[in-house]
């Protein structure tokens, strides 16, 4: 099963959004996902095969710069996203729908570039959906 749209959102926001420390980043990515769609920044497969500068531009151009951490970020939120466009992540929707945290924590961090922090960010994001 593919990542449904609120996964892939959930995810890449709190990718982005690593290294935040008190959630100020994590919010300012989730009020920009509007912005963020429209730049296919939420698009597993055009991030998988899209150069890192041009992701950059598009991530600039809709209000987010983590400044010398830019390249850092972009390139394990790429990493990520061809998780997602691989099919590396399918078995998340099921985990998530039996309600195992513990299973889904574990494959999110099985991915190069996520990590635990960032796997429960993107659970808390899913449960204030």
């Amino acid at each position: 099963m593919k990542l449904p749209p609120d996964q892939v959102e959930a995810l890449a926001a709190a990718m982005l959004a690593v290294q935040d420390f008190g959630n100020r980043w994590l919010e300012k990515v989730w009020g920009q996902l509007p912005a963020l769609r429209a730049a296919r920044i939420t698009d597993p497969d055009w991030v998988a095969k899209t150069d890192l500068d041009v992701i950059i531009t598009a991530l600039r151009s809709c209000g987010f710069d983590r400044g010398k951490l830019s390249g850092l970020v972009v390139g394990r939120f790429q990493t990520g996203m061809k998780a997602v466009a691989e099919g590396t992540l399918d078995r998340l929707p099921a985990l998530l729908q039996k309600g195992d945290d513990v299973a889904a924590i574990e494959l999110l961090d099985s991915v190069p570039g996520i990590g635990p922090a960032v796997a429960k960010k993107t659970l808390w994001l899913l449960e204030d959906e």
